[in-house]
């Protein structure tokens, strides 16, 4: 089998990794839908109809949670909401026993914040311009502002708004890596993504940033939280199928899509009303592409079709700080590593991300 040449690989790998971070979704039918388990129907007077156990792992350390798996429906709307502002998702009731800590998101309709998120890539090039491979680092300062523009029982609505970063490439001379990877941003950036009321993803509309998007995977602000109370150094998981973030991709499938998010009560600070959570995801999913035309058989010049095969191991850690007030961050600092088999050694990438509430 004939391998296809560097440039259109590695622009193939950079694309489906990015549509494995960025979980892009065009279709404006699906803005609005819930994590399954979670009902947006009704007034937001009502009681959450989330049960006990749906929309979160387990605290007990090492054991596996019954999250719901993140998802959309492509033929449902959002429904219409006349709630006011200040209406407060509802989060269900927690059992919480002693030297344990209940963790919410309070968040209310109309509520927005404002980040600073600055994140540091670090991707191979194999043929950089002197002849041999090199290191290309991209930095990218960018502010975020976070609305919450709908609240729907236990579910809400939130607007992401990426601001034009400001990116720095070294060496200048892999311009067209970066730009490549997301970096010729020349306005803003509008996602809408839709959360229950501990933090699980569901649907999400437009293209949105990889760094934040990777992030958001894993739940609001990258965290889920559990349904009962914890206490520092218990653990709970959530699990996401990534086969169900991409977006359609003709003559693409995806397998081994499940991934396991633990998180971790690191230390809860009652003064100044914070908890550290440590967050840490892996997955490998494999990726299989036809590519027709990609290569011609022998004895003849008629193109024929190449099937691509890609192992992507993914990892996520990280550790975020958040308000007890209000359960969003306050700061969080991610790690992602990304690299693939099969593929080109441009597919294999660094991350780091630093995010600061303002």
């Amino acid at each position: 089998m004939r391998k296809l040449p560097w440039g259109i690989a590695s622009l193939m790998t950079v694309v489906l990794f990015s549509a494995v971070a960025c979980n892009q979704n065009d279709d404006p039918s699906q803005a609005g839908v819930a994590p399954d388990g979670y009902n947006t129907t009704g007034s937001t007077s009502g009681s959450p109809t989330a049960s006990v156990g749906e929309g979160s792992g387990g605290t007990n350390p090492g054991s596996p949670g019954t999250p719901s798996t993140p998802g959309a429906n492509p033929s449902a709307s959002a429904p219409v909401s006349s709630t006011p502002d200040g209406t407060a998702v509802q989060a269900p009731a927690a059992q919480v026993q002693s030297g344990e800590v209940a963790l919410r998101l309070k968040v209310k309709k109309g509520d927005s914040f404002r980040f600073k998120q600055t994140s540091v890539s670090e991707v191979r090039n194999p043929q950089a311009n002197q002849g041999g491979a090199e290191t290309v680092k991209v930095t990218s300062v960018q502010d975020q502002i976070v609305k919450i523009t709908d609240v729907k029982n236990d579910v809400f609505d939130v607007e992401y708004t990426n601001k034009v970063p400001q990116v720095t490439v070294v060496p200048e001379s892999a311009s067209q890596i970066a730009r490549m990877m997301g970096g010729n941003q020349t306005e803003d950036v509008v996602t809408t993504s839709t959360f229950s009321s501990l933090g699980q993803p569901g649907a999400t509309t437009g293209a949105s940033m990889m760094a934040s998007s990777a992030i958001s995977m894993a739940g609001f602000m990258g965290l889920v939280f559990p349904t009962d109370g914890v206490k520092a150094g218990e653990t709970w998981n959530n699990t996401i199928d990534l086969t169900k973030m991409l977006p359609a991709m003709p003559g693409a499938s995806v397998a081994n899509g499940e991934t396991r998010v633990t998180y971790t009560l690191k230390s809860v600070n009652s003064g100044a009303g914070t908890a550290t959570i440590d967050v840490k995801m892996s997955g490998a999913p494999e990726i299989t592409m036809r590519m027709s035309g990609a290569g011609r058989g022998e004895g003849s010049s008629a193109p024929q079709a190449q099937e691509i095969k890609l192992k992507l191991t993914m990892t996520l850690t990280g550790s975020v700080t958040i308000s007890l007030a209000d359960g969003v961050a306050r700061t969080a600092n991610y790690s992602i590593a990304t690299k693939t088999e099969g593929g080109p050694a441009m597919g294999n990438q660094d991350m780091k991300i630093t995010i600061v509430r303002q």
